[in-house]
């Protein structure tokens, strides 16, 4: 990705407002190496975001009482935990962050039904 924390925590916020407008985002960790995000959709339903500038380490969470029911990260080569198994990894090309939110809003509407 090669973004600065600052630029991806903007880009971050961009692609919230337009995906998740009820989001409310919480830095958790702030520096030029690492970048820790908690976006809130309600008390116990969250997505952890993390991004290491300096390793491009990328993670998205989507949390539901304290257990992953869905993520996209790069640890180990870019794969995607998916909602039917969440324990799982599914290999997939390295996404745009425009990607990663339709996926993420996805998983979240098919939670909901």
């Amino acid at each position: 990705m090669k973004l600065s924390s600052q630029e991806f925590r903007n880009r971050v916020q961009e692609l919230a407002d337009i995906y998740l407008p009820h989001a409310n985002i919480q830095t958790k960790e702030y520096s030029k190496f690492r970048l820790k995000l908690r976006l809130n959709l309600s008390v116990d339903f969250f997505i952890e975001v993390f991004y290491s500038p300096r390793t491009d380490k990328v993670s998205f969470t989507l949390i539901d009482d304290e257990k992953r029911i869905f993520g996209i990260d790069n640890l180990g080569g870019w794969h995607r935990h998916p909602i039917e198994n969440p324990s799982t990894h599914v290999g997939i090309t390295e996404p745009k962050l425009e990607r990663i939110f339709e996926s993420i809003k996805n998983a979240i509407e098919e939670k909901k039904t």
